[in-house]
């Protein structure tokens, strides 16, 4: 197979994930980067359970979970006042916590695993020129300082905010600039505080966010409602004492602090996330706020979920029409996130007296309630995903036994089956399992390869005419 089958640029998390993930799939790639090397700061942290199940269907989640802190809990505070707490146990997942690690560690962790395959970022190596014509994709690129041109059937920008595959193929990005501007920090700090818990402060002046790393802690701080710190981009150990003193009034105090950066939010989600052979993913096609802990993930998952689509597409088990499923389940799910955390921002972070008593006293109550704590939980995790209006699944069914995926399927189409089958008409990839199924009634379950439930059913029949439908074969 030409390694041009498949050319992904930008040696992001999501750049990286994908060309682990095309790999898993049995799929070789090229993966290209106009910067020197990984970069060694960032302000993304949380890994959140769906991520970690992604990771271990790769087989490298062990060595991230033992790099990254575990989180259990999260506790809110009005100032000193603690107004509730929440655990993650509900999260529906074996891994059912919260990991904090650095980008640049998880971007690490992922190059060796690349490293470990024969896989090799071109770095230096920037995108100047791209057009899509028919049945490829013609690129030129700078690499080294020297021009060349490079051609692939598929092109994946996995490049960031600032995504010249987005730009250059003009794909449309909305941006929604917040009020909101925070500085962050990772710092040294003395005083009583679990390196098992977030703590999370409302203050008329600001947010405030305390996320323990596995060494460190990460503080985020909300400065844009100060009027001593709102035009601030670097704060002082004295700074970051005066601020947590007079919002959390805590007896915290920094020691050093080893590494801080400041940013405005942004909220940006590009018109679509498939333009014939170009595919955008990651901050190339959704940007979010560092501190809400969704954009890291959500583009992993971006890269897992087309993944085994591009990998059926270039082995001929399916039509190229099965990519456009992509933009669709994608961006969907990206659109709805930005739309929860933009909510749940602009209620952190407001400044109204009003809504802050109002918000004050729904955590004090509604965090009260298992069932709400529960699906809160559920939605950080992104254990709640359903791909609503899908054709590669009924979400009725789903919705209805209340069971969205099987993380245990780690490699391609699985049928889980109450009774033993002998032979079938399936396509010769769907691997079929005796399972008791004991969260349906129904005699059978596919699951897709990314481990999301496909359909339920009683009958091979079904199961058959939904790979006929959607035209896989093989």
């Amino acid at each position: 197979m030409n390694n041009n089958e498949i050319l992904i640029v930008g040696a992001t998390p999501t750049g990286l994930s994908l060309a682990l993930a095309l790999h898993h799939h049995g799929v070789n790639c090229r993966i290209i980067d106009g910067n020197s090397g990984p970069a060694n700061t960032s302000k993304a942290i949380f890994v959140n359970a769906r991520t970690l199940e992604v990771c271990d269907a790769m087989g490298f989640v062990e060595p991230m979970v033992a790099l990254g802190q575990q989180i259990k809990e999260i506790k809110l505070y009005s100032e000193d006042k603690l107004l509730n707490h929440a655990d993650f146990s509900g999260i529906e997942s074996k891994f059912n916590f919260l990991l904090t690690l650095p980008q640049a560690q998880i971007e690490q962790l992922l190059l060796d695993q690349l490293h470990q395959k024969n896989i090799v970022v071109e770095w230096n190596t920037s995108v100047q020129s791209i057009q899509d014509v028919e049945d490829k994709v013609n690129l030129v690129c700078t690499q080294q300082g020297k021009s060349q041109q490079i051609t692939a059937k598929w092109v994946v920008g996995c490049d960031g905010y600032n995504s010249q595959v987005r730009d250059l193929s003009q794909f449309e990005y909305q941006c929604y600039s917040l009020p909101q501007k925070f500085v962050v920090a990772d710092v040294e700090i003395e005083g009583n505080i679990n390196k098992n818990e977030i703590s999370v402060a409302f203050s008329s002046k600001g947010v405030l966010l305390f996320a323990p790393l596995k060494k460190l802690f990460r503080v985020f701080i909300e400065v844009s409602n100060d009027g001593h710190f709102c035009n601030v981009d670097q704060l002082t150990i004295s700074d970051l004492n005066c601020i947590i003193q007079e919002r959390f009034k805590s007896g915290l105090n920094i020691v050093a602090i080893n590494w801080q950066s400041s940013f405005k939010l942004h909220e940006c989600l590009a018109d679509k996330f498939k333009k014939g052979r170009i595919f955008l993913a990651g901050d190339a096609a959704h940007s979010h706020s560092p501190g809400d802990g969704q954009g890291l993930n959500t583009g992993i998952q971006d890269a897992w979920g087309l993944s085994w689509m591009l990998a059926h597409v270039v082995k001929n088990q399916a039509n190229k029409e099965l990519l456009d499923l992509y933009n669709s389940e994608r961006r969907g799910i990206a659109n709805n996130i930005l739309k929860r955390s933009g909510g749940l921002n602009k209620i952190a972070s407001t400044n109204n007296k009003f809504l802050q008593l109002l918000r004050n006293f729904g955590v004090g109550g509604i965090l009260n309630i298992e069932i709400v704590r529960n699906k809160i939980a559920n939605s950080v995790a992104q254990t709640d995903i359903c791909y609503m209006n899908s054709s590669l699944l009924n979400s009725n069914q789903v919705l209805y036994q209340n069971k969205n995926r099987h993380p245990e399927n780690k490699n391609g189409w699985l049928l889980l089956s109450k009774d033993i089958i002998t032979e079938s008409d399936l396509p010769k990839f769907v691997t079929i399992e005796q399972n008791s199924i004991n969260w349906s009634d129904q005699a059978l379950c596919l699951i897709r390869p990314d481990g999301y439930i496909a359909m339920y059913a009683d009958s091979l029949f079904e199961v058959t005419s939904f790979f006929l439908e959607n035209q896989i074969h093989g």
